[in-house]
């Protein structure tokens, strides 16, 4: 840092602004850009880059740049994951300067369309004493080499960077934390107190049935208890997914996978797709009737969501008495009509029914609409 010792006040000025400026936003990505930002307009360079390394810290997982327009970076192509000049900070992580990249051993050239460049510094940015990714800067706008008060400046940013990088990702993991803390709690209050209401509020109307005469009366009393049996079950989904939230951990159960295939078509359609699971799924089912499982439930979502023009399908996925698997998709659409009752997809899920042994059926449960249903026997 000697060199900065002689460098202009205006621009130690300037550095120290771009310290302040660095340190004043959490956000990740736009930290990143002004990173970017002020050492390309501290040092007077072209072209800026900012790589950012990946898990392994043998590669860029990211590459963003400053300098070129988005016509040239559209033209360019991929963008360099650390090989040739760039990967030289990755492995050893010292600044370099050099007065014409493509003269160094170890340049592979630039791609098709790439603009010129000829002068180069990189520096490392450290999180914490580990790598994060680096700095690269090319060509001075004034034409010069770049210079010991180049590399000082960079590497003072890079040091502010790496700090500012460091607060950013620990106030994302203590964000992360909190939301973690919050749908926990959120899960415990719904089982430990809504459930429990529940219950009760489903026993009390059981036992008003036996005293009620009137049978259209008791008909709509059943049919409200039912109500409660299938809002409980939803709750219990709704407390499994909280559950699985979590960030940073790996989900592979079957309930799991399932919620995770019902949320894609939820996302991806204006159908509202509720989800209802019962009984010891995770436990039970083996990976093939899993897989089966999945197939079947993606065959019978599609074809709701493309034929029926429904606005609500309710999927239910049960075990009774842990050996029979029952997964039930039911929407409030046109039904099954010929244009595509023998269709490709009502033909997969019956030749998948056959193969694992299951039973294949459709109903119509209301006036329209209609239920698809599969059942799987599980050998224990």
């Amino acid at each position: 840092m000697d060199a900065l010792e002689h460098t202009d006040p205006n621009k130690l000025r300037e550095l120290l602004d771009a310290v302040l400026l660095i340190g004043s936003d959490l956000s990740l990505t736009t930290l990143l850009g002004k990173v970017l930002e002020s050492a390309k307009s501290l040092t007077g360079a072209r072209y800026a880059a900012l790589g950012v390394l990946d898990r392994t810290q043998h590669h860029l997982e990211q590459f963003m740049t400053t300098g070129l327009d988005p016509e040239t970076k559209g033209a360019i192509g991929e963008l360099p994951t650390g090989q040739g000049v760039l990967g030289l900070l990755i492995t050893d992580q010292r600044p370099i300067r050099l007065s014409d990249i493509s003269a160094h051993p170890l340049s592979a050239g630039f791609p098709e369309n790439h603009p010129p460049m000829k002068s180069f510094i990189g520096v490392p940015v450290l999180c914490n004493k580990k790598a994060f990714g680096n700095i690269y800067l090319t060509d001075k706008e004034d034409g010069s080499d770049f210079n010991d008060q180049d590399e000082a400046i960079v590497l003072a940013v890079a040091k502010a960077a790496g700090i500012a990088i460091e607060n950013s990702l620990l106030l994302t993991e203590a964000n992360e934390y909190s939301l973690t803390k919050e749908r926990e709690r959120i899960a415990r209050d719904l089982h430990d107190e809504v459930i429990q209401r529940l219950f009760a509020v489903g026993l009390s109307m059981q036992g008003i049935i036996k005293l009620v005469d009137d049978e259209r009366v008791r008909s709509r009393l059943y049919d409200l208890v039912d109500q409660l049996d299938s809002t409980i079950k939803q709750i219990r989904t709704t407390i499994f997914a909280l559950d699985n939230e979590a960030p940073a951990t790996s989900k592979t159960g079957v309930r799991h996978r399932l919620l995770s295939l019902v949320n894609e078509y939820q996302g991806n359609t204006d159908c509202e797709v509720s989800l209802s699971l019962s009984g010891a799924i995770d436990t039970v089912v083996n990976e093939r009737h899993a897989e089966e499982a999945l197939a079947f439930l993606r065959e019978a979502l599609s074809n709701a969501v493309r034929h029926s023009k429904c606005n609500h399908i309710d999927v239910e996925v049960t075990i009774k008495d842990n050996h029979v698997l029952t997964l039930s998709v039911t929407d409030d659409g046109t039904g099954l009509v010929n244009s595509h009752s023998t269709g490709k997809g009502i033909s997969n899920m019956q030749r998948r029914a056959r193969e694992i042994g299951g039973t294949l059926t459709f109903e119509h449960p209301r006036d329209k609409g209609l239920r698809v249903r599969l059942e799987i026997p599980i050998k224990l």
